[in-house]
């Protein structure tokens, strides 16, 4: 499962590495009591701009999905857990 990830957060950053950022904004998202920043980017691809959204948890990147309920605060909680584990 990991590797898998590893897998989609570099095919991530290999394709925005060469598409320039336009805008980032910064907010935080409370999960278990604790609060975690969550950056949402808006790329410029070679197909138009789109948006790219990560939550911080143990000063890595994790990437989720704001417009899905209940997302990014999975995605926080399973960061949480893989990380105990390392």
């Amino acid at each position: 499962m990991m590797n898998l990830r590893a897998a989609i957060a570099l095919s991530l950053l290999t394709a925005a590495g060469c598409a320039p950022i336009e805008s980032e904004t910064r907010s935080a998202i409370n999960v278990d009591g604790r609060s975690y920043e969550l950056r949402t980017q808006v790329i410029d691809g070679p197909r138009g701009p789109y948006e790219r959204s990560s939550v911080i948890v143990r000063n890595r990147l994790y990437t989720c999905l704001p417009a899905s309920p209940g997302d990014c605060e999975a995605t926080v909680r399973l960061a949480r857990t893989e990380s105990d584990r390392d």
